[in-house]
């Protein structure tokens, strides 16, 4: 199997796993909060920071190597802040 598609398994299948007992059994109180709000954030971090995230750190990988790629990991934190 690809690593890509692997991943994008894993997180399919832990999202329709996890999202039911998250809305039913944790008190999140999404509802009460602007859908706007709630939409935009699901963009970001859905779409954003996870497919797209994923696909340019395998992009990465195939240029760079594994060992130089994963070297520059320790970045992030630094630049989220620095974007912030």
């Amino acid at each position: 199997v690809d690593p890509l598609h692997a991943t994008a398994a894993v997180c399919c299948f832990s999202g329709l796993f996890y999202m039911p007992v998250y809305l039913l059994f944790l008190p999140s109180h999404i509802g009460m909060h602007n859908l706007n709000e709630a939409l935009f954030q699901a963009g970001y971090q859905g779409i954003l920071n996870s497919i797209i995230t994923l696909i340019c750190f395998n992009r990465a990988i195939r240029l760079l190597g594994a060992s130089t790629a994963s070297a520059f990991l320790p970045l992030i934190p630094v630049l989220a802040t620095l974007l912030a």
